[in-house]
């Protein structure tokens, strides 16, 4: 039996990759870095973290440094002109930064949309409430928060995915000219991590020592009373079973997220761009979308840096950026828990039946 492993990651190897003992996804992670020219930064903020195959949140910039340090070398191929996406009449489509946008800071610009959906979001999901008599939450009795259920979840889901396409748009310029597949594809890419950003922002804004998950922007789940949940589904015992399993794992995921320093505003804001521009490469997008999302993540990083010197005032912000990347990883792990979850319900329980909008959103 070998006993080579990665340099990088100590994962049991066979064969060298790109010149080194590494293992084929540390050579694979180091290969997309350098063709997209992706910056890192680590997330404790010492530049020295462990890295180990198990580990699924390993710090990026650590794990490519240590690549880098072992010798690990790959030269870009010549780079091919370009595609352009084109719609009917020929004319390009892609996203571009337009001069007016520029006045204000992306994360502002993010900001202020945000703020816009939810005012929309907020009407919409008390007249649900109003019209399927959700009870108030108990010891909330300062803030408007009701007990939510399974059926609540996904009709005011509805509601949270059309009102949110927004927030795409106003990161991508361009967004409503891409083919459609493409418009879908980004969506999906960005809608699952912002769901869960948005459940660790307001919970631990409002929830922050107690057994709860903000479910919604005015409806909760609480973890130690589910019964809720099950008060529409037939087969209550097989629900409950599965439920119990996912709940836990997203405790597992989010609580620790949730009793980090308290988010500011301007950082939730800065994740919701993140959660957009980390874009999945297995959906294999066009190679200038994949670029402007780049682009655009380097631009946040550097309105966050400007914003702890010169707003919070802060010398040494390394710790308030590493949370942020905690939580963005813990993110994109929730938001994956989410669609599989939700694959398991609609199998099981058919709950999106007749309903497309959900069906395609949860689809493979």
């Amino acid at each position: 039996m070998s006993t080579r492993v990665c340099v990088i990651c100590t994962a049991p190897i066979i064969v060298q990759h790109l010149r080194i003992e590494s293992c084929r996804a540390c050579a694979s992670f180091y290969k997309r870095t350098v063709i997209a020219g992706r910056r890192f930064i680590c997330r404790k903020g010492g530049d020295n973290c462990e890295i180990l195959s198990r580990d699924k949140f390993a710090c990026r910039s650590c794990r490519y440094n240590k690549c880098v340090q072992h010798g690990m070398v790959y030269r870009v191929p010549g780079l091919k002109k370009p595609r352009k996406l084109r719609n009917g009449s020929g004319d390009v489509i892609l996203p571009s930064i337009s001069p007016a946008s520029e006045n204000k800071t992306l994360i502002d610009r993010v900001g202020a949309e945000y703020r816009n959906t939810v005012e929309r979001r907020l009407t919409l999901e008390r007249a649900y409430i109003a019209e399927h008599n959700l009870l108030p939450a108990r010891n909330t009795t300062v803030l408007e928060f009701y007990v939510g259920n399974f059926a609540s979840f996904y009709g005011i889901f509805r509601i949270a995915i059309k009102e949110s396409l927004s927030l795409v748009e106003s990161i991508f310029d361009d967004f409503d000219k891409l083919p459609t597949d493409l418009m879908v594809a980004l969506f999906r890419n960005f809608f699952s991590r912002f769901t869960m950003i948005e459940c660790v922002y307001l919970t631990a804004k409002h929830f922050k020592d107690k057994n709860v998950f903000v479910a919604s922007l005015i409806t909760i789940a609480e973890l130690d009373n589910m019964e809720p949940w099950l008060s529409d589904i037939d087969d209550k015992e097989t629900f409950a079973t599965s439920m119990k399993q996912f709940t836990s794992e997203f405790a597992d995921i989010l609580m620790p997220l949730i009793k980090l320093d308290n988010l500011t505003e301007t950082e939730f804001h800065a994740l919701a761009v993140l959660s957009c521009c980390d874009v999945d490469t297995s959906h294999q997008f066009p190679e200038e979308i994949v670029s402007i999302a780049h682009a655009k993540r380097t631009r946040v990083f550097d309105e966050l840096q400007n914003y702890y010197r010169n707003g919070l005032k802060l010398d040494d912000f390394s710790q308030r950026l590493g949370n942020l990347m905690t939580i963005a990883h813990g993110a994109d792990e929730a938001g994956k828990l989410m669609h599989d979850e939700m694959r398991l319900y609609s199998t099981l329980f058919d709950f999106c039946a007749g309903d497309r909008l959900l069906a395609e959103f949860f689809e493979e």
